[in-house]
């Protein structure tokens, strides 16, 4: 690994102490994003959603997660996913966002 590729890769701790302060300054948009990509952590992001209390913030992350090959199981270019496959994904996703979403959402 070259130096350069050290220098962009951050520690967990350094990243949650950035989720933290862009979460205090109020941009939780910018927070939540650092926790899925950098992170890759979908319960912490769906904990953090909620603390939030921010409607649009759940709008983002279900956004994301619709159009994330990593939660539908989408490739680009890729065969298309049978429907059982797509179901058990959106289950999953379902099951840690069914304890947290604001009843509207629902």
């Amino acid at each position: 690994m070259s130096r350069l590729t050290n220098r962009n890769r951050c520690s967990p701790l350094v990243v949650l102490t950035q989720v933290y302060i862009l979460g205090r300054m109020g941009n939780a948009r910018q927070a939540l994003h650092l926790i899925i990509e950098k992170l890759g952590d979908i319960p912490q992001a769906i904990d953090f959603v909620r603390s939030q209390r921010d409607e649009e913030l759940w709008d983002y992350l279900i956004t994301w997660a619709l159009g994330s090959s990593e939660t539908t199981g989408l490739r680009p270019g890729a065969p298309r996913v049978p429907r059982s496959q797509w179901d058990l994904c959106l289950t999953s996703f379902s099951k840690n966002l069914s304890h947290s979403l604001p009843p509207k959402a629902l």
